[in-house]
């Protein structure tokens, strides 16, 4: 719908979280809307995807990020243009513990009509090193809920190693129904690695 969506950290003030829209103009020139605050607090790590799915009437995203206001909980809530301006839907917490490093990922499972998260988990793995943490989130009109998908995940082939989970990237693939997740293993010297993930 010639729309991108844009979030960001401010980073004076309470360094909160905000949301606009760009749109192309013409050859050379944007429109910008105007920015909207969607989170008051301390706002980390933030990640986003569109929901790519022609039923919705409106072009929305979803933004995950740490919220140092809120415990260092992950947070997540949709965002949508409206009019000039940007506006948001209800806020949800998908994990009420310490997101350590304040690095989620997000991708849109288009097949399936459902978010997918990845982060790294506190510091109760090895060493005090984050765990590996998969969710599905799902959303209904402007509002997602989500909750980690926990003993339900099931690993597939990949290094992986409990608690040096660091440095996410994810992305879902249609054709296999699964996500692959690479990260920073801290327990392999620092290199990377992969694991790929399914429900």
């Amino acid at each position: 719908n010639n729309l991108h969506h844009v979030y960001y950290k401010q980073s004076s003030g309470t360094q909160g979280g905000y949301g606009t829209w760009i749109s192309v103009a013409s050859d050379t020139g944007l429109d910008f809307g105007t920015p909207a605050m969607f989170n008051a607090g301390d706002t980390v790590g933030l990640a986003c995807a569109f929901q790519g799915n022609s039923s919705v009437s409106q072009s929305q995203s979803l933004v995950v990020y740490r919220d140092d206001g809120n415990s260092n909980y992950l947070n997540g809530l949709m965002g949508f243009r409206d009019g000039s301006t940007f506006d948001f839907g209800t806020e949800d917490t998908f994990y009420a513990g310490n997101l350590q490093n304040g690095r989620p990922k997000v991708d849109w499972e288009e097949d399936r009509d459902r978010f997918v998260v990845a982060w790294g988990q506190g510091t109760s793995g090895v060493n005090s090193r984050p765990l590996g943490n998969f969710a599905y989130a799902t959303v209904s009109g402007a509002n997602v809920t989500g909750a980690p998908v926990g003993n339900y995940i099931m690993y597939g082939d990949g290094s992986y190693s409990t608690g040096a989970f660091d440095h996410p990237s994810l992305v879902y693939d249609p054709n296999s129904k699964k996500s692959i997740i690479f990260f920073k293993n801290e327990m392999h010297d620092n290199e990377g690695d992969y694991i790929i993930a399914y429900y």
